[in-house]
């Protein structure tokens, strides 16, 4: 649930940033970082919660292999987007 507030108010600030992106502060703050780094937050709370799914959900194995995955690649792929503001 958490994670899911998290996606909307991430995607509220890359509305902003996207419709702001004219402005003088906004333009000192490199916004395509910003947008970069606003997208590696949704991965990483779409990582979390793929990680709220266990195998009792998941009958089959094929798919839960797919999950894992999934839950790798995209905590993976969100936390590399995130740093790249550092």
């Amino acid at each position: 649930m958490v994670s899911l507030v998290g996606i909307g108010i991430s995607f509220i600030f890359l509305c902003i940033n996207l419709y702001f992106r004219k402005l003088r502060t906004l333009k000192l703050s490199s916004p395509k970082l910003n947008n970069v780094a606003v997208i590696g937050c949704i991965l990483v709370y779409c990582s979390v919660i793929l990680l709220g799914i266990n195998n009792t959900t998941i009958k089959s194995n094929v798919h839960f292999s797919k999950l894992c995955f999934a839950k790798v690649y995209l905590l993976s792929a969100g936390f590399s987007l995130t740093l790249v503001r550092c």
